[in-house]
């Protein structure tokens, strides 16, 4: 089993964790530097190889920013060039039809992972749906998204 712990970057506005080949990402930051955004993938890639379990499958949330054109492309290289094998899923958490339409910029970068956005309440059903494409502790990804919440201040 997996678990990388929590990881914070953007000053404690992003969130990660890896339980299993499940990754969690919960970004509440207004702003996502060029700088910041590259020491996070690559810290995230950094964990993974430090673990030895690529990641499957993520969930997603961008509660404000979202990467840019140039930062999608700039990952879509580091990825290339670090052979990081493709995600077979991502579920995006949202309530916003423009974070919802971010999904579809990031099909680009991985154009055989199938994508697909959730309302906020339907958290279980994205997990449900991610296991479909990969095991991780269910129940563990569950307390880690609470805890997530809670330490980017989307929940008290």
């Amino acid at each position: 089993m997996v678990d990388t712990g929590v990881h914070l970057f953007f000053d404690g506005q992003f969130f990660f964790r890896q339980i299993d080949t499940l990754a969690i990402t919960l970004c509440v930051a207004k702003d996502l530097p060029d700088d910041e955004w590259d020491r996070y993938f690559t810290a995230v890639h950094l964990l993974t190889k430090k673990y030895g379990q690529p990641t499957k499958v993520s969930l997603v949330m961008f509660t404000e920013a979202i990467p840019s054109a140039a930062q999608r492309g700039r990952l879509a290289a580091y990825l290339k060039a670090q052979n990081v094998p493709q995600l077979l899923r991502i579920g995006l958490i949202t309530e916003s039809a423009i974070v919802r339409g971010a999904l579809t910029a990031f099909g680009w970068i991985m154009p055989r992972t199938t994508m697909r956005a959730f309302a906020m309440s339907d958290l279980p059903d994205c997990l449900k749906w991610l296991h479909e494409g990969a095991l991780f502790d269910h129940a563990k990804a569950t307390t880690a998204w609470v805890e997530g919440r809670r330490l980017v201040g989307l929940d008290k």
